[in-house]
């Protein structure tokens, strides 16, 4: 019975993951995808899209402050041309201050699909000394 439970489900798992692929290709509507970093000073989660219906991709950081008393945080999101320069698309946004637990999130978008363009992801906090720590620069191709 245990043999016979196990490949129904398997089989409806199969048929489940089918008709999700069938209506992926027939919508195509979006493609997304995330991954995250952490050091001593902070949390930084970085998301990509594509939304075919639109034809608009998006590139969003939000970056968590873990320690109490900064003079600043940053967050930053571009769409490049090419690894090291041509922003097609930024959105950063700053704060003066930052504890534990403070946080800013920011998306750049742009109309055209991703194909060939790079994503870049910045964040850091300053100590009171404006000295900046924890930095996490990424800059990747976009791919899904």
């Amino acid at each position: 019975m245990r043999l016979f439970t196990k490949k129904l489900f398997s089989l409806l798992a199969a048929i489940s993951m089918a008709a999700s692929t069938a209506v992926i290709g027939a919508d195509a509507v979006t493609q997304e995808a995330s991954e995250s970093t952490t050091n001593t000073y902070l949390h930084s989660i970085r998301t990509y899209s594509y939304d075919s219906t639109e034809l608009e991709t998006s590139v969003s950081t939000l970056t968590v402050c873990r320690k109490d008393d900064y003079t600043a945080i940053l967050s930053c999101a571009e769409i490049l041309k090419t690894k090291t320069s041509g922003t097609l698309s930024n959105a950063t946004n700053f704060l003066p201050y930052a504890d534990a637990g403070t946080f800013l999130k920011v998306t750049a978008t742009r109309s055209s699909s991703y194909s060939g363009l790079y994503r870049r992801h910045w964040s850091y906090v300053r100590d009171e000394d404006g000295n900046t720590v924890g930095s996490i620069d990424r800059t990747i191709l976009i791919e899904f």
